[in-house]
Protein backbone atom coordinates (compact mmCIF):
# COMPACT_ATOMS: atom_id res chain seq x y z
CA UNK A 1 0.00 0.00 0.00
CA UNK A 2 1.57 3.73 -1.19
CA UNK A 3 2.10 6.00 1.58
CA UNK A 4 1.05 3.48 4.49
CA UNK A 5 3.49 1.08 6.29
CA UNK A 6 2.28 -2.53 6.29
CA UNK A 7 2.45 -2.51 10.80
CA UNK A 8 -0.19 0.46 10.52
CA UNK A 9 -2.35 -1.26 7.77
CA UNK A 10 -3.05 -4.71 10.20
CA UNK A 11 -3.58 -2.46 12.64
CA UNK A 12 -6.16 -0.89 10.98
CA UNK A 13 -7.83 -3.68 9.86
CA UNK A 14 -7.58 -4.93 13.34
CA UNK A 15 -9.84 -1.85 14.53
CA UNK A 16 -12.04 -1.93 11.63
CA UNK A 17 -14.60 -4.27 12.92
CA UNK A 18 -15.15 -2.49 16.38
CA UNK A 19 -15.11 0.79 14.37
CA UNK A 20 -17.86 -0.66 11.55
CA UNK A 21 -20.43 -1.09 14.70
CA UNK A 22 -22.69 1.12 15.55
CA UNK A 23 -22.42 2.89 18.32
CA UNK A 24 -26.23 1.80 19.66
CA UNK A 25 -25.31 -1.53 18.47
CA UNK A 26 -21.90 -1.36 19.93
CA UNK A 27 -20.91 -4.07 23.04
CA UNK A 28 -18.58 -3.79 25.52
CA UNK A 29 -18.29 -6.50 28.03
CA UNK A 30 -20.03 -4.61 30.55
CA UNK A 31 -23.36 -4.79 28.34
CA UNK A 32 -22.40 -8.99 28.16
CA UNK A 33 -21.50 -9.72 31.56
CA UNK A 34 -24.53 -7.10 33.07
CA UNK A 35 -23.94 -4.59 35.76
CA UNK A 36 -21.63 -5.86 39.16
CA UNK A 37 -23.72 -8.50 41.85
CA UNK A 38 -22.96 -6.29 44.95
CA UNK A 39 -22.20 -8.22 47.83
CA UNK A 40 -22.00 -12.09 48.49
CA UNK A 41 -24.32 -13.75 46.76
CA UNK A 42 -25.78 -10.79 44.94
CA UNK A 43 -26.66 -8.62 48.38
CA UNK A 44 -26.30 -5.36 48.70
CA UNK A 45 -23.36 -4.43 50.51
CA UNK A 46 -24.49 -2.79 53.95
CA UNK A 47 -23.83 -3.37 57.54
CA UNK A 48 -24.93 -7.57 58.47
CA UNK A 49 -27.98 -8.14 58.65
CA UNK A 50 -27.74 -11.02 61.64
CA UNK A 51 -26.34 -11.08 64.60
CA UNK A 52 -22.81 -13.47 65.17
CA UNK A 53 -25.30 -13.62 69.33
CA UNK A 54 -27.36 -15.80 67.19
CA UNK A 55 -25.13 -18.81 67.44
CA UNK A 56 -23.96 -18.63 71.06
CA UNK A 57 -24.77 -21.41 73.39
CA UNK A 58 -26.34 -24.96 73.94
CA UNK A 59 -28.51 -26.52 70.86
CA UNK A 60 -29.39 -29.89 70.60
CA UNK A 61 -28.50 -31.12 66.75
CA UNK A 62 -29.04 -33.90 65.09
CA UNK A 63 -27.47 -35.28 62.04
CA UNK A 64 -26.91 -38.13 59.59
CA UNK A 65 -24.01 -40.13 58.72
CA UNK A 66 -22.13 -42.49 56.42
CA UNK A 67 -23.37 -45.99 56.27
CA UNK A 68 -22.26 -48.01 59.62
CA UNK A 69 -22.63 -45.00 61.87
CA UNK A 70 -25.93 -45.85 62.84
CA UNK A 71 -27.45 -42.31 62.67
CA UNK A 72 -29.39 -40.35 62.30
CA UNK A 73 -27.82 -39.36 65.94
CA UNK A 74 -28.42 -36.56 68.42
CA UNK A 75 -26.04 -34.63 70.62
CA UNK A 76 -25.24 -31.48 71.97
CA UNK A 77 -23.75 -28.95 70.55
CA UNK A 78 -22.11 -25.54 72.83
CA UNK A 79 -20.86 -22.74 70.95
CA UNK A 80 -18.69 -20.03 72.69
CA UNK A 81 -17.23 -16.95 71.33
CA UNK A 82 -13.58 -17.21 70.86
CA UNK A 83 -11.10 -13.64 69.18
CA UNK A 84 -11.02 -12.15 66.09
CA UNK A 85 -14.84 -12.82 64.79
CA UNK A 86 -14.26 -16.76 65.54
CA UNK A 87 -16.17 -19.64 67.47
CA UNK A 88 -15.63 -22.13 69.15
CA UNK A 89 -17.76 -25.18 69.75
CA UNK A 90 -18.25 -28.66 71.42
CA UNK A 91 -19.92 -31.14 69.84
CA UNK A 92 -20.92 -34.21 72.18
CA UNK A 93 -21.75 -37.68 70.52
CA UNK A 94 -21.44 -41.35 71.55
CA UNK A 95 -17.98 -41.57 70.56
CA UNK A 96 -16.47 -38.34 72.39
CA UNK A 97 -16.06 -34.38 72.17
CA UNK A 98 -15.17 -32.82 69.02
CA UNK A 99 -13.93 -29.42 68.76
CA UNK A 100 -14.99 -26.94 65.98
CA UNK A 101 -13.24 -23.51 65.12
CA UNK A 102 -14.36 -21.19 62.55
CA UNK A 103 -15.13 -17.83 61.67
CA UNK A 104 -18.34 -15.93 61.27
CA UNK A 105 -19.79 -14.83 57.44
CA UNK A 106 -19.92 -11.10 56.86
CA UNK A 107 -23.82 -11.08 57.12
CA UNK A 108 -23.12 -12.76 60.73
CA UNK A 109 -25.49 -16.35 60.05
CA UNK A 110 -23.04 -18.54 58.33
CA UNK A 111 -20.28 -20.28 60.60
CA UNK A 112 -17.79 -22.61 58.27
CA UNK A 113 -14.89 -23.82 59.29
CA UNK A 114 -13.20 -27.03 60.36
CA UNK A 115 -13.45 -29.99 63.54
CA UNK A 116 -11.53 -32.46 64.93
CA UNK A 117 -11.43 -35.02 67.97
CA UNK A 118 -8.62 -33.79 70.12
CA UNK A 119 -6.13 -36.50 71.10
CA UNK A 120 -7.26 -38.86 69.02
CA UNK A 121 -5.05 -41.78 68.79
CA UNK A 122 -6.75 -43.73 66.50
CA UNK A 123 -5.14 -44.90 62.59
CA UNK A 124 -7.85 -42.64 61.07
CA UNK A 125 -8.86 -39.79 62.97
CA UNK A 126 -12.47 -38.36 61.98
CA UNK A 127 -11.88 -34.60 61.53
CA UNK A 128 -13.17 -32.71 58.19
CA UNK A 129 -15.32 -29.18 57.97
CA UNK A 130 -18.47 -27.53 58.74
CA UNK A 131 -21.00 -25.09 57.37
CA UNK A 132 -23.63 -23.77 59.85
CA UNK A 133 -26.70 -21.23 59.07
CA UNK A 134 -28.30 -19.94 61.77
CA UNK A 135 -32.19 -19.77 61.00
CA UNK A 136 -34.31 -16.69 62.26
CA UNK A 137 -36.58 -19.22 64.38
CA UNK A 138 -34.08 -20.16 66.89
CA UNK A 139 -33.01 -22.89 64.78
CA UNK A 140 -29.32 -24.17 62.53
CA UNK A 141 -28.93 -26.26 59.87
CA UNK A 142 -25.98 -27.29 57.67
CA UNK A 143 -23.61 -30.01 57.13
CA UNK A 144 -20.23 -32.00 57.79
CA UNK A 145 -17.83 -33.15 55.07
CA UNK A 146 -15.47 -35.82 57.19
CA UNK A 147 -11.74 -35.40 55.21
CA UNK A 148 -11.65 -38.29 52.95
CA UNK A 149 -15.02 -38.47 52.18
CA UNK A 150 -16.91 -37.01 49.13
CA UNK A 151 -20.36 -35.57 49.97
CA UNK A 152 -21.40 -33.64 53.03
CA UNK A 153 -24.34 -34.66 55.99
CA UNK A 154 -27.03 -33.08 56.85
CA UNK A 155 -26.99 -31.44 60.19
CA UNK A 156 -30.26 -29.56 62.21
CA UNK A 157 -30.50 -27.99 65.62
CA UNK A 158 -32.93 -26.14 68.40
CA UNK A 159 -31.75 -24.52 71.64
Amino acid sequence: MPGIDRMTYVLALALLPGLAVPGAMAQTAFDRLGPPMGGPFGRSIGPPTDNIDDFLGTWKISWTGSVGTNCPCQGTLIIDAAANNELIGYWETRSGTYVLRGKVGYDQNTWAGRFEKPNDETDFPIKGQFLLIARDSGKITGSYQPLGTAIGFPVTGTR
